[in-house]
């Protein structure tokens, strides 16, 4: 079957600056308590529309109503904060936004960072400012950071960074032989505990009682914490003891904590936590798990809580898209209890410790359905590729399985399996321990898509739900194997990049100046994972989402006359493309004769054996001053004329790694620059 080539094309689009929120109420000083039932008694709040304040000069009691938006300042240190009843509609929601900057809440000394209680109808949207595409930024050494508890239901989370206290971790496991933990527990919490039938309002967020729904987790990062990096809903659907509020005691009936529904988590980022990356449980109705990408998980390495993504019982769920990279010896890439129509496609897992997928489904909820697991690329670890326990039928096709087995020794007489079920189908997948032999374009670097001579192209049976591949490319009639469909093209709606600075796409310098490269990035499906500075076909700096993009050229980089200037995106999975091209014209006047007459005059390279920069010039050239630079543009060594006034000098180097670096000699006749391995 003829595939589609690989087309790249991209438009490059200024986009200006977001128009200003309009705020209904502005927290214009720290109060720990906002009540949206009686906003008029905080004291700390601005009322910027005239019928609020006409209640207030009434006397009444100011509610908040749907539509209304609250604004927090970035110019204020808040530190706790806890918003009960902010409560909207279903249509016009309560809006909670950033202005004038990205704003910091951090808690040292509570039990929690940011909660919302009894509220419903809401959203915390941190792209108030569009300097920042996370707005909020939640810290705290306490329990939770960003918890939804005590009914709350209908919100959405979006464009909210939460951070651990890592520099107060270092500084307090450097001074303590018993080091406290300062990384507080799960980033993001939404659950309502059950309250045992024991005591007052006894069972009131039970399942049948209450339910959370309609909630929208989505393009926020979550990095450096010590529990899980979201933890959606409480478990235990079957039914569970708690303990009694007014005695202490075990309740004398079982509780069955609430339901979720409608709920959609996607685009996230999570780094760097202690337990699951993304936990969920109790979703038993239209529940997605899509687009996330979750690295450097379960470094507690406790042996429960070790997955990138855990689905527990009482759920059903669509599970796709994902990217899970490098968790503990005992974790597990995904692990899924989940029941019913439960889906489970185009998802990326590399460096899973134990097994890259494993169902233990119990089906307490008694669901029929089919649990289809379709099109994944997973990486094995010590044990099984897919492992699945399950009643349920099993289909488990189309999917690429390796490295598995990492402990087996020769003639093991256990060993283990790429695909381990006891029932249902198992075909159409590739399996096989050695990743050379699966036909990725170049595993080393994690780029998991298929190359041309690849046995897992066209090898797949067609199925109704899974359009698209990873990347948001559409399959062909003819499916191949794993995430990724050889040779698609890249979904333009889905991914774009714009250089807003410089304003032009042609520059001219006419002295040594620097250029300051900032770039905004569309990324619909969160599916970028490095961006790329590149000069004259060299990659001069790096950032990797979803640091700031931006970076400084040193005037040292640019060759007299026309320099091409260009910014590279690199997709996970290894697909790349680039953006309009940036022409920076090099005028200056600064040098007096050309750069071969000035090496005429001026020779130097390396001494590796001493770790020495040997310079030798004529007598009529003075060298003013000396720089070398590593390739991201830093300064890493200068040296002043008085220290090469020889006619051969030799500078010590100190203290740098093996690499490449630029050196830059200035003299009274120019300026000369090369790269040098040292």
């Amino acid at each position: 079957m003829l595939k589609k080539t690989l087309f790249l094309l991209f438009t490059i689009v200024i986009i200006g600056q977001m128009s200003a929120q309009k705020c209904n109420y502005t927290i214009n000083s720290y109060k720990w308590s906002f009540d949206g039932s009686n906003i008029g008694k905080q004291g700390n709040v601005t009322i910027h529309d005239a019928e609020s304040q006409i209640v207030i000069e009434r006397g009444d009691s100011l509610k908040l109503k749907g539509g209304d938006v609250i604004c927090l300042d970035a110019s204020v240190q808040y530190k706790f904060l806890r918003f009960k009843n902010i409560i909207g509609d279903s249509v016009k929601p309560v809006i909670i936004t950033n202005i004038n900057g990205k704003v910091k809440i951090k808690s040292i000394t509570a039990s929690y960072g940011w909660k919302f209680q009894n509220s419903k109808y809401f959203k915390i949207l941190g792209n108030g400012d569009s300097n920042h595409k996370y707005g909020f930024k939640v810290t705290t050494h306490n329990n939770s950071y960003l918890q939804m508890i005590n009914k709350t239901t209908d919100f959405e989370i979006a464009h909210v960074e939460i951070a651990g206290d890592t520099v107060a971790q270092s500084i307090e496991n450097a001074s303590s032989i018993t080091p406290k933990n300062l990384l507080g527990f799960a980033g993001i919490m939404a659950k309502s505990q059950p309250i045992c039938r024991d005591d007052p309002n006894g069972g009131s967020t039970d399942a049948g009682e209450f339910e959370m729904q309609n909630v929208f987790i989505h393009d926020n990062y979550i990095h450096d914490v010590f529990g899980e990096g979201l933890y959606i809903g409480y478990g235990f659907s079957q039914g569970t003891i708690v303990k009694s509020y007014t005695t202490g005691e075990a309740c004398t009936s079982e509780n069955f904590p609430h339901f979720i529904s409608n709920l959609f988590i996607y685009n996230n980022i999570v780094e760097r936590v202690g337990w699951d990356g993304i936990q969920v449980k109790n979703t038993h109705r239209n529940a997605q798990i899509y687009n996330n990408v979750i690295k450097d998980y379960a470094f507690r390495e406790i042996g429960h809580h070790d997955e990138g993504i855990l689905v527990g019982d009482g759920s059903v769920a669509v599970i796709h898209g994902n990217w899970i990279e490098n968790g503990t010896k005992q974790s597990n890439g995904m692990q899924i209890n989940a029941t019913g129509n439960t889906k489970i496609y185009n998802n990326v897992v590399l460096g899973s410790g134990y097994t890259g997928l494993y169902l233990n489904n119990r089906n307490y909820l008694n669901l029929d359905g089919i649990i289809e697991i379709y099109n994944n690329t997973i990486e094995g670890g010590s044990g099984n590729g897919i492992t699945s326990y399950s009643p349920q039928t099993i289909d488990i096709k189309n999917n690429i399985v390796f490295g598995y087995g990492k402990k087996d020794t020769l003639n093991d007489p256990y060993p283990t399996k790429g695909i381990k079920a006891d029932i249902g189908t198992v075909s159409f997948n590739l399996i096989n321990k050695d990743v050379s032999e699966i036909g990725f374009k170049d595993f080393i670097n994690k780029n998991v898509e298929l190359n041309e001579t690849s046995s897992a192209i066209n090898s797949g049976t067609n199925h109704n739900f899974d359009v698209y591949d990873f990347s948001g490319n559409i399959r062909d009639t003819r499916i191949d194997l794993g995430a990724f469909e050889y040779g698609t093209d890249i979904k333009k709606d889905s991914l774009d990049i714009t250089i807003n600075l410089p304003t032009s796409n042609s520059v001219t310098l006419t002295s040594e100046q620097n250029v300051l490269i900032n770039v905004s990035l569309k990324d619909k499906n969160n599916k970028v994972r490095l961006i790329e500075y590149e000069l004259n076909n060299s990659v001069i700096g790096t950032n990797y989402i979803p640091n700031k993009l931006e970076h400084t050229i040193g005037f040292h980089h640019f060759i007299q006359g026309t320099n091409i200037l260009k910014v590279k995106v690199t997709l996970y999975g290894g697909n790349s493309f680039y953006s309009d091209i940036i022409t920076i014209q090099n005028n200056s006047v600064l040098s007096f004769e050309s750069e071969h007459l000035l090496e005429n005059r001026l020779h130097y390279y390396y001494n590796s054996n001493n770790k020495e920069l040997v310079l030798n010039r004529l007598d009529d050239t003075e060298i003013t001053a000396v720089e070398i630079y590593d390739l991201l543009g830093k300064k890493a060594q200068n040296w002043k004329n008085k220290q090469v006034s020889k006619h051969t000098t030799r500078l010590a180097v100190n203290n740098l790694s093996k690499g490449i670096y630029i050196i830059r000699v200035i003299t009274d006749k120019g300026v000369l620059s090369k790269k040098i391995l040292m």
